[in-house]
């Protein structure tokens, strides 16, 4: 047996009326315990709580049931700030908060459109005999079929 648990149940030796006391005392807040320990509210109080309920519980809105896998999202919405702006000479990128910085930047050469793709120089790394085996081998693989 686990030592966390009680060794076996044991009745409680309060009434009933003693448990309701107890209970309200743990677990009600101080409105609750006004309300129980009065008497019956007035029809002024009752047509107040009314009104109420009335005004606010229409506000309230309908439990919302979704898919977890797929949460409702939010409609996209463009907007033009912040932006990136790129510096094609550099290779850097900024980003600009509102339409003066952008203004700004653009003075300075930076620019709204990326550059493009950047190849690079690979070098030659077969001779010219090793080129010419290589087109004789793709020539062999890639032979005619004979109709």
């Amino acid at each position: 047996m686990p030592i966390n648990e009680a060794a076996g149940w044991r009745p409680s030796n309060l009434t009933p009326q003693q448990k309701r006391e107890q209970t309200i005392a743990i677990f009600a807040r101080p409105q609750e315990l006004a309300l129980n320990n009065a008497d019956a509210p007035t029809i002024e109080e009752l047509q107040y709580m009314r009104m109420m309920l009335a005004k606010y519980g229409s506000k309230q809105s309908k439990i919302q049931e979704f898919d977890l896998n797929k949460p409702p999202k939010e409609p996209y919405i463009y907007q033009e700030y912040p932006r990136m702006v790129y510096h094609h000479e550099s290779h850097q990128t900024t980003i600009v908060k509102n339409k003066q910085q952008f203004d700004d930047a653009t003075e300075q050469g930076w620019s709204k459109s990326p550059w493009g793709a950047v190849e690079a120089e690979t070098p030659d790394l077969l001779t010219p005999q090793e080129r010419a085996e290589a087109a004789n081998v793709d020539a062999q693989l890639i032979k005619k079929k004979r109709v």
